[in-house]
């Protein structure tokens, strides 16, 4: 059976992912914001419409033979919405029978926890903002093959309350989980612990959480949902209401936080010390957007009443296409998928040929490497910040060994050094550490194997000095576990580090400059890299530097003249594939070239399709060479 996977079929919803499911095997599962370059993709009118293209050409399937389409909601006009989106990505004449199936929201959420976790049975706790209907949790037991729902909440829930406090501490809309880093900062306030508690209400059965300090507030917002007929629309949302705990404006930023924190992660344990206590099941998977929490998600595997706990790669909205991909499957045949642990290496794939002609349109210096492994490792013992690019795309929003930046763990001035080439202004947010998942237990306390680096734990003292870098200021850190069968060109990396320092560990950040989302093809790597982003970059058995080679048959050029000129067009670029194309024309016109060069219209038609890949690199060698002729006139 051939699953296709889709979410959302509404147009302007957040965070649109597709997943390809063939004979009980995740073929793919992305997010299109990594495919379009646009963050928090709300584009194509919101539909994952390059995803699901990229995930049939993987497949190598027509879209006539899918078997099934999965679509989450249950509204009664999901078929009328799943009609619009396929004459917008203009596949309605390829597909000539509608077969589809509903998952609700929360039961894709509790099908991406149950069925990519290594249990027969288990718990499964959904806690999310809200989204299609109303329900915000939903609590259950999954055993005998069957889905048990315990108990479902349809008012502001925990993740609520987090989104509120996260947002008066002045993150935006999609940087709740930031709480969770300035929380290391501070220290819990026991008053204001009280007095979030006198705001929040238990139900009877201990499972219910209220959240009841919620106020309504009216903006004025463009309707982005009708582009031919722009209004401004008065959008109700809530905000957190300071009138009842005026003791707030009393503690500092990093302290409410920690109280936050503190609070999120008692109310949850003891919810899952009730569901325990009523089962007898000591499994717990969990989903929705409140397990972005990494500190939540560690402090659950460490309750004395739960064996284990599973997080996947994906909690959040950017998951529910596999979730209801994997729900279908289980309704429809009475199997999960084949294999498990699921890896995350889902995503689009490129070979060396495909590489080795991006590197040749950027005129990049580059060697072959028979061990680009070892290369890498070498490198990051020497101090160099590696881009380290290799086969499937990770799904989720952790960089994980295949769309990585990398560097030495030992050197704490590291992270100053990468925010700077990053160019991200999050002071308090630490990286992560790989490390080979032998070592696990050795270096970490209370651990486990964690390879989608979704849990933190306490390092052990006399080994957080061996890996400054990789530390947040309260001892705490997200490791990813790494198996030799989980990604074995990583897996060697880190083990050719090992040998070199006796560390086996490497950092790992995300290979994206702060607003872009992480780097999915070659062409975003070579951007990156000539922007400045990393120092050096190891892609498929290629080791590129930031280097510029000389024009063949150019009489007297300058190598170092040339990638002087290369480096002062990527602003250009980057913001072209951004989609800023009015940005991207102020910067040109700031060069200062002069003459009718049709660049205009080639910036233009970048910011419009910025997967054109060619088309970038055509830019970057047309501005190059504009800004040397115009240096050999003066």
């Amino acid at each position: 059976m051939k699953i296709a996977a889709i979410y959302p079929i509404k147009p302007r919803r957040r965070d649109p992912n597709v997943s390809l499911i063939t004979d009980g095997e995740v073929i793919f599962a992305y997010e299109e914001e990594k495919l379009s370059r646009r963050q928090k993709e709300f584009a194509s009118q919101g539909y994952p419409t390059i995803g699901l293209h990229v995930a049939l050409k993987k497949a190598k399937l027509r879209p006539d033979q899918i078997d099934l389409w999965a679509l989450v909601g249950t509204s009664d006009d999901v078929l009328a919405d799943f009609t619009m989106l396929l004459k917008h990505i203009e596949f309605i004449h390829f597909v000539p029978e509608l077969k589809i199936n509903r998952v609700p929201r929360h039961l894709a959420y509790a099908a991406l926890a149950v069925f990519t976790a290594p249990f027969e049975e288990s718990l499964f706790i959904s806690m999310d903002g809200g989204g299609y209907g109303r329900a915000t949790a939903m609590l259950g037991a999954f055993r005998h093959n069957l889905f048990q729902e315990i108990h479902r909440a349809n008012t502001a829930h925990l993740c609520n309350f987090w989104s509120d406090m996260a947002h008066y501490l002045g993150f935006s809309q999609f940087e709740e989980e930031k709480l969770m880093g300035l929380a290391g900062y501070g220290q819990a306030d026991g008053k204001l612990y009280r007095q979030f508690r006198s705001i929040i209400s238990i139900t009877d059965d201990g499972l219910g959480i209220f959240y009841r300090q919620m106020k309504r507030v009216i903006q004025h917002n463009l309707d982005f949902l009708n582009w031919h007929n722009l209004r401004l629309v008065n959008t109700t949302y809530s905000q957190f209401d300071l009138s009842s705990i005026p003791y707030i404006r009393e503690v500092s930023k990093p302290d409410i936080a920690a109280t936050v924190q503190k609070l999120t992660e008692d109310y949850v344990a003891d919810i899952v010390a009730r569901l325990v206590r009523k089962t007898g099941i000591r499994q717990v998977a969990v989903s929705g957007s409140l397990f972005h929490n990494l500190r939540l998600n560690g402090h659950l595997h460490q309750l004395p009443n739960v064996d284990a706990v599973h997080v996947p790669m994906v909690t959040g909205d950017e998951g529910l296409s596999l979730g209801a991909g994997l729900y279908t499957l289980w309704e429809k045949t009475g199997k999960r998928c084949a294999r498990l642990p699921l890896s995350p290496y889902l995503g689009p794939c490129f070979d060396n040929e495909t590489i080795e002609r991006d590197i040749h349109s950027f005129g990049l210096k580059h060697r072959y490497s028979s061990d680009a492994a070892k290369d890498a490792a070498r490198l990051i013992a020497k101090g160099a910040v590696v881009g380290w690019f290799q086969e499937a795309g990770e799904y989720g929003p952790r960089s994980l060994g295949a769309r990585s930046v990398l560097a030495d763990p030992r050197n704490p001035a590291v992270k100053e050094r990468i925010n700077k080439l990053l160019r991200n202004p999050d002071w308090f947010i630490p990286y992560a550490p790989s490390i080979l998942e032998e070592h696990m237990h050795e270096f970490f306390e209370h651990a486990c194997n964690s390879p989608y680096m979704n849990m933190a734990f306490r390092a052990k003292k006399e080994k957080a000095r061996l890996m400054p870098a990789t530390m947040h200021v309260d001892g705490m850190t997200t490791p990813q576990s790494v198996g030799k069968s989980d990604n074995s060109r990583y897996y060697r990396l880190i083990e050719e580090f090992k040998k070199l320092t006796g560390l086996p560990v490497v950092l790992n950040a995300g290979f994206s400059q702060y607003g872009l989302p992480a780097v999915c093809t070659p062409v975003q790597a070579l951007e990156h890299l000539c922007i400045g982003c990393v120092d050096v970059l190891v892609i498929g058995d290629y080791v590129v530097e930031r280097e510029f080679l000389p024009k063949e048959g150019s009489i007297g050029s300058d190598e170092e003249s040339h990638l002087v000129a290369g480096l002062k067009v990527m602003p250009v670029v980057d913001l072209a594939l951004a989609g800023k194309s009015r940005k991207a024309l102020e910067v040109f016109c700031r060069l200062g070239i002069s003459g009718d060069s049709g660049i205009e219209a080639m910036i233009q038609a970048l910011s419009d399709e910025p997967e054109k890949k060619e088309l970038a690199g055509k830019l970057v060698e047309e501005l190059t060479d504009l800004i040397e002729a115009q240096k050999n006139r003066s």
